[in-house]
């Protein structure tokens, strides 16, 4: 993975170049930390970026089967193929804790937050339509 600068949006700079566990899936950017879900080694790597030209990765947490994630307060929400949301603990980015599994209806699932709450979704799929189970929680 590559991070670059864009405080010139027409003019983007190479900062360095990040070695993921696996194939890149979703990136976040929380509080100086970048959160990066892989494939082939399925789970989240966390990387402090406070000076981008050094990354450094704190911790890699396991999540099987990661479709997706969301990170809010200090807290990462993991989709997961297992038909779960892995709730993550990172409030210390070097010892990453997972405090709660979430049963979700379908293997299927995605995560978003956002005005202080967060949202599990499972798609079902069926013939040409699709169909959502959106359940909030604080």
């Amino acid at each position: 993975m590559r991070l670059y600068s864009l405080a010139a949006p027409q003019n983007p700079v190479h900062l360095a170049d990040i070695c993921l566990r696996g194939q890149a899936l979703v990136a976040h950017f929380w509080q100086g930390r970048l959160y990066v879900s892989t494939i082939h080694e399925d789970g989240i790597g966390i990387y402090d970026v406070e000076d981008p030209v050094v990354p450094v990765e704190t911790a890699f947490h396991p999540v099987p089967l990661i479709h997706g994630f969301a990170v809010s307060a200090g807290h990462v929400f993991a989709a997961s193929g297992t038909g779960t949301v892995v709730v993550i603990d990172v409030a210390d980015p070097l010892r990453p804790v997972e405090t709660a599994t979430v049963a979700t209806l379908t293997s299927a699932a995605v995560v978003a937050s956002g005005c202080d709450r967060r949202y599990a979704a499972n798609v079902r799929r069926r013939a040409s339509s699709a169909r959502a189970f959106v359940a909030p929680w604080a």
